[in-house]
């Protein structure tokens, strides 16, 4: 802001210009010196304003004073948003950061296509495809540092059969594949659901028809999440003892059908 003082004026007003041109503003300047006798005094340099076209200025007059204001369009620019910074950039460059990276975009973006869930690196690391150079210590540190960045949530939790803290990160793994889907996707195509399948598909579906996440229903079995993921993708078998929890969680009927199913194929 380009602010110009004058004194001993005799006269008072106020005077508002818009997209008046650089030549006519000092015009009307000189004239303001004349009525004034010369006894001028600026508190900016006027050879600071731009040539061309002012967008705006005011002079105003009050007895023996005035003051001129024009708009500095520097500063004004200086206000504008500054571009934004992919905050991934604050995150070290150790290797397999890209792969990394990758899957926590992939999660923002489609958050559907995950569930979240507390781990340490290396159980996150056993979860997804990460690259063949992300080793568990370069890994880590890519976490941690998306956790200062305020990018992950990040904790200290206690493992009693380590007798120690671990450190926790809440993190994105891919949600399994619904068994409909699949044949859905491969109806031309021959395509055997084995039993292991078909009960871990009716858990998952049972899961979250009760509202249960994965985190839920595994401390309901005392077992872990990654166990309850398995069971559901059918990587592992749902043995007895498990089979008679879930029936009742979720009822008897749990897995009454899967021979009709087959009949029907």
């Amino acid at each position: 802001m380009a602010t110009i003082t004058f004194t001993n004026l005799t006269v008072s007003g106020n005077m508002g210009f818009k997209e008046i041109s650089f030549d006519a503003f000092r015009r009307i300047l000189d004239f303001v010196e004349a009525q004034t006798n010369g006894a001028i005094t600026t508190g900016a340099d006027l050879n600071d304003l731009s040539e061309g076209t002012i967008k705006k200025a005011e002079i105003t007059v009050q007895g023996n004073a005035a003051e001129v204001v024009v708009p500095d369009e520097k500063s004004n620019a200086a206000k504008e948003d500054p571009p934004k910074i992919d905050p991934y950039l604050l995150v070290g460059n150790y290797a397999g950061k890209d792969s990394v990276v990758r899957i926590l975009k992939e999660y923002t973006g489609n958050p559907e296509g995950y569930m979240q869930e507390w781990m340490t690196t290396r159980q996150w690391m056993e979860k997804v495809e990460l690259d063949p150079a992300a080793k568990l210590f370069a890994v880590a540190h890519i976490l941690s540092d998306c956790a200062k960045a305020g990018l992950l949530e990040r904790r200290a939790d206690y493992n009693p059969e380590e007798h120690k803290n671990e450190v926790r990160f809440l993190l994105p793994i891919p949600v399994p594949r619904k068994i409909d889907e699949t044949v859905e996707e491969l109806a031309d195509e021959p395509i055997a659901i084995t039993e292991d399948n078909w009960k871990g598909n009716r858990v998952r579906t049972a899961r979250m028809e009760a509202g249960f996440s994965v985190s839920e229903l595994a401390e309901l079995l005392h077992t872990d999440a990654g166990t309850v993921v398995k069971w559901e993708t059918g990587t592992y078998r749902i043995t007895g003892s498990v089979e008679e929890d879930l029936k009742k969680l979720f009822g008897n009927g749990l897995f009454v059908g899967m021979e009709d199913e087959h009949d029907g194929n």
